[in-house]
């Protein structure tokens, strides 16, 4: 895999119209005005835009959460309320991380996407080979020319899975140096088969 941003990018974009199916383990972290918010999910992606995420850890344990490109359907994972479900705009904050992130925002899918968008405000350095969850692994560090064009990240550390180029760990700093956003992908299965019922069905 090269090891100029630009080309392990447009590697990533070409594998994302190849990409069929994946699914891992989600370690994600968000730093928000009020409180940080550490999860970790089962998570489930099938194209165009399916994704189950299952909360493995924290206050919301047991919880599922289904999208298939509109609204967000909820299964609370225990409570008196568990015994129902809800649905909400993917943008509502109940469906959303402290940062306003939400389902369709999760995939790597769109992660390349944005990183695409934000390529003219981001320079680039290569910083070795390394190894995440077993995985080899390119590191990369960026950062903004503009802040305001690219989240408001001023500063990222990426790693991309060196066979087949997909990211595989970020973090994500502002310009104080704080850290606002990661996420760290384990247990990856790629173009695995996935049942559509895994999307629209909340127990398996």
């Amino acid at each position: 895999m090269a090891q100029r941003y630009d080309d392990a990018l447009a590697a990533m974009q070409s594998r994302a119209q190849t990409l069929r199916t994946y699914t891992c383990r989600f370690i994600s972290f968000a730093h928000g005005a009020e409180k940080d918010q550490d999860v970790t999910y089962r998570y489930y992606f099938k194209k165009p835009s399916s994704v189950r995420m299952e909360v493995q850890t924290g206050k919301y344990e047991g919880t599922v959460l289904l999208y298939t490109g509109s609204d967000v359907r909820v299964k609370p994972g225990h409570g008196i309320f568990s015994w129902f479900s809800f649905t909400f705009a993917p943008t509502h904050r109940y469906v959303c991380d402290v940062r306003g992130n939400g389902l369709h925002q999760s995939s790597w899918l769109w992660y390349i996407t944005e990183h695409a968008r934000m390529q003219r405000q981001t320079r680039s350095s290569f910083a070795g080979f390394t190894e995440i969850g077993g995985r080899k692994a390119l590191k990369f560090d960026l950062a903004s020319t503009d802040p305001a064009k690219t989240n408001s990240v001023a500063r990222e550390e990426l790693w991309i899975d060196a066979q087949y180029s997909v990211p595989l760990q970020y973090k994500q700093y502002d310009a104080g140096g704080m850290l606002i956003q990661s996420g760290r992908y384990e247990e990856v299965v790629i173009d695995c088969e996935i049942p559509d019922s895994l999307f629209t069905e909340f127990d398996r």
